[in-house]
């Protein structure tokens, strides 16, 4: 699946509050919070602009953790 960075863009943007005021107020736990659906997102626009499937934990493959599956190895994310 391959999502175009422009979406990408928007959903950093929905995810990240850049408002002046959002700026000036916002508590560090927040700022993490941001930071780690950020980085979320990058992972996994990155597994797919290289065609790896990540299945879900309703399907056969899919054990509920963050894997992707290549073919004969298994990768967790933790080591892209």
């Amino acid at each position: 699946m391959y999502i175009p960075p422009e979406i990408c863009g928007k959903i950093a943007e929905e995810v990240r509050d850049l408002t002046v005021e959002a700026q000036r107020h916002k508590s560090r736990k927040t700022w993490q919070a941001e930071n780690q659906t950020l980085l979320a997102l990058t992972l996994v626009s990155k597994l797919w602009m290289r065609g790896l499937d990540i299945p879900d934990s309703g399907s056969p493959e899919g054990s509920g953790e963050s894997l992707c599956y290549l073919p004969q190895t298994t990768h967790h994310l933790a080591s892209l």
